[in-house]
């Protein structure tokens, strides 16, 4: 099933969601996918990045720091499991 809503992100930066009575109970996997709907927002979002990386002599898109932000949150589950695993 998937489902699809347009939300606002306000400042505690928290989401609720209400699913529908129709879903079955159990085990599920549950995917988030977040796309701003702005392009100037994400852009503003990125440019004190980009001045922070722009003064060590790098360059940074948009693209890269999402690109980054992934890599962050990829590492951050591993470590995450890791300590699951141990816990177990």
């Amino acid at each position: 099933m998937t489902i699809e809503q347009t939300v606002t992100i306000t400042d505690d930066h928290w989401l609720h969601f209400e699913l529908p009575v129709a879903l079955p109970l159990g085990s599920a996997r549950v995917e988030l996918t977040v796309t701003p709907e702005r392009t100037h927002a994400a852009e503003a979002w990125v440019n004190p990045l980009r001045g922070r990386a722009k003064a060590l002599g790098l360059q940074l898109s948009p693209e890269r720091v999402l690109e980054m932000q992934r890599e962050d949150v990829e590492l951050e589950n591993a470590i995450d499991e890791r300590l699951r695993s141990r816990a177990r």
